[in-house]
């Protein structure tokens, strides 16, 4: 059966262009080149004759006015005998990100569900620019249909973060957030939040996988008791990482696949991880991972595949670029 996986990215050499260096390849690329591993097929890039500004800024801005006009862009290229196939995969671009703009469409579902507020565990960001917004954690409730909030962050740290985390301290002692939490401090913003914090966040999220265990930050991590969050758990769809030779052996001792014994691993580590997933099948096997435990000696052989690598490379610049975008909420 021949089959064929097509995908419009809006990245180039960098994901912003230019000198921004956020990935070498959009997200959108990696997930189809990774569809196409897996399932033997052949790969095309869709291109457009007029491409998106490389300034992410004026990047969105685009994107967002040609989605709100339904405007297509004029297509460069198109697959060659596109009848020979008979399954086609497309993939195109989501918006990322309060940033994640979902905070409305989340309250509805948790009040059509049914099920008892206590019972759900919502967790949620402020994004930078809302950080000076002295109503933005009311704003953030009204918008998610709830009085409280059971873990809130302040998603980077850009423009003015520490009265983002004033806030969040304000919340807890308030009841309006169960527990707080900061999203991508590292290093020099690590450092400088601990002398300043009046409150100790719960948890931090940060890209955290066996190829880069946070080894550095765990340090402070431990002294004062805050959980670690992963994302990119996986590898952020690398299949070097899903193909080490460790996590097939391990697989077939337990009868896992190698995605459930990392993410066992990220459990015996200490780590809270939410691995994402549309497909059902998936959101099972993520969950089938407590019938077995790793040995020391397998934690070990996982231990020496940490490269200190991580897939995601942040610059100043962007920091700025952060702090300057304003989500549009859903009214």
């Amino acid at each position: 059966m021949a089959k064929l996986v097509a995908f419009y990215s809006r990245a180039d050499e960098n994901y912003f262009g230019g000198s921004m260096k956020y990935i070498q390849i959009g997200n959108t690329e990696k997930a189809a080149k990774m569809i196409a591993d897996m399932t033997g097929a052949d790969l095309f890039k869709i291109e457009q004759k007029i491409s998106y500004a490389a300034d992410y800024n004026t990047c969105i801005a685009q994107a967002k006015e040609d989605k709100q006009t339904e405007k297509r862009p004029e297509i460069l290229n198109l697959p060659q005998d596109i009848d020979q196939y008979d399954e086609i995969y497309l993939g195109y671009p989501n918006y990322w990100g309060n940033a994640y703009v979902n905070e409305r469409a989340v309250g509805r579902a948790i009040k059509d569900s049914g099920i008892d507020r206590k019972n759900i565990f919502l967790s949620t960001k402020i994004w930078a620019s809302e950080y000076e917004n002295e109503n933005t954690v009311e704003e953030t409730l009204e918008r998610l249909g709830v009085d409280y909030v059971d873990l809130l962050y302040i998603h980077q740290p850009a423009g003015n973060w520490l009265a983002g985390y004033r806030m969040l301290e304000k919340a807890y002692r308030e009841g309006k957030a169960k527990s707080i939490g900061i999203s991508n401090f590292e290093g020099k913003y690590m450092e400088e939040l601990e002398t300043k914090w009046e409150i100790v966040p719960q948890f931090i999220q940060v890209e955290a996988h066996p190829y880069f265990t946070q080894k550095e930050l765990r340090v402070t991590l431990d002294k004062y008791g805050i959980k670690l969050m992963s994302w990119y758990p996986l590898g952020h769809g690398d299949t070097a990482l899903m193909n080490e030779l460790v996590f097939a052996g391990l697989g077939k001792k337990y009868g896992k696949t190698p995605a459930q014994v990392i993410l066992r691993w990220h459990t015996q580590m200490g780590f809270v991880v939410i691995p994402g997933s549309k497909n059902a099948e998936h959101i099972k096997d993520n969950m089938d991972i407590f019938d077995f435990a790793l040995t020391d000696e397998e934690m070990e052989q996982i231990a020496k595949l940490d490269k200190n690598e991580r897939y995601y490379h942040r610059t100043d610049e962007q920091l700025v670029q952060f702090a300057n975008w304003k989500p549009e909420f859903e009214k």
